[in-house]
């Protein structure tokens, strides 16, 4: 599954100019990916507009699996 997720933000379009609405602030999650080398990053994440900062277009099926793991 872990895989599945990382290819699908991989594959992902990117627009760096969209820039998420105030409202969608108030269901910001956080994802944290930790990479082979041995370091690691977290990107905000705002379900409403599938929008993973910065400017990534995740899949409706990235959404579902971080919306299902937060439940």
């Amino acid at each position: 599954e872990i895989t599945d997720l990382v290819d699908m933000v991989a594959s992902a379009p990117v627009d760096q100019s969209r820039q998420p609405q105030d409202d969608e602030f108030d269901e910001q999650l956080f994802v944290e990916f930790h990479l082979d080398d041995g370091t690691s990053t977290s990107r905000a994440f705002f379900p409403v507009s599938s929008l993973l900062w910065r400017g990534i277009v995740v899949p409706q099926a990235f959404v579902e699996a971080v919306e299902a793991a937060v439940e």
